[in-house]
């Protein structure tokens, strides 16, 4: 149990920073815990990662609220993305209040996406989460969801591949936050888990600046 260790040492350094006045260890204490959210987060990758490939994902989908399940996924990245000056937007033009969908798998697939976003965008950018309801040609109710920023851009060359797994583009630039790192199997957990719900990902350079991330399910 690779979990249990790691939330073993944050609820201490939690404690710690609760506790502690002096600033310069309070700093240094955020540090530490900022770090271990992301080993943690990269310990939960791994093994959504050995679900997927020993083919144990089971998708159950339900009726949820999803413009509320939006609103709460992006709400912490608010705040996250403030230490760069980045500014997270989320627009929901809904047609309905309740989809079919996993919610649990779901959010991994929104929280790897925001975080994908937000580390190739420069400071003082933005990134907009943006869902809309549309009609199908037999009239069967869709969703199109669609993360994207103003950043660098993704390279002609790897705009098929970064669904591969571990593909990582060697010449992109990125804006890395204190925290977060790359594994290269973020992007392809997301596909999978799109996949079995039946959709289609797929990613595209804006005309402008910056690119997307787009999902039709």
């Amino acid at each position: 149990e690779f979990r249990t260790p790691i939330t073993l040492i944050m609820g201490p350094i939690q404690r710690a920073l609760k506790l502690s006045s002096n600033s310069e260890v309070k700093e240094q204490l955020n540090i530490v815990e900022k770090n271990s959210r992301s080993l943690l987060s990269l310990v939960n990758q791994l093994l959504d990662f050995r679900k997927v490939e020993s083919g144990k994902v089971v998708i159950t989908k339900k009726r949820n609220n999803l413009r509320v399940f939006l609103n709460d996924v992006v709400m912490p990245f608010e705040a996250f993305a403030k230490e760069r000056q980045i500014k997270v937007r989320c627009l929901i033009r809904l047609s309905a209040t309740y989809y079919q969908y996993d919610e649990e798998w779901m959010h991994k697939v929104i929280v790897n996406l925001l975080s994908n976003s937000i580390k190739f965008t420069p400071n003082g950018g933005k990134v907009t989460l943006y869902v809309c309801s549309f009609l199908d040609d037999k009239r069967n109710k869709n969703v199109y969801l669609s993360v994207s920023d103003n950043g660098v851009g993704i390279l002609q060359e790897d705009l098929d591949r970064i669904f591969d797994r571990f593909y990582q583009s060697r010449k992109h630039v990125k804006f890395p936050m204190s925290g977060q790192s790359g594994t290269g199997i973020g992007l392809y957990l997301c596909k999978r888990i799109i996949n079995e719900h039946g959709g289609r990902i797929y990613a595209r350079n804006n005309q402008g600046e910056g690119s997307s991330i787009r999902i039709l399910m």
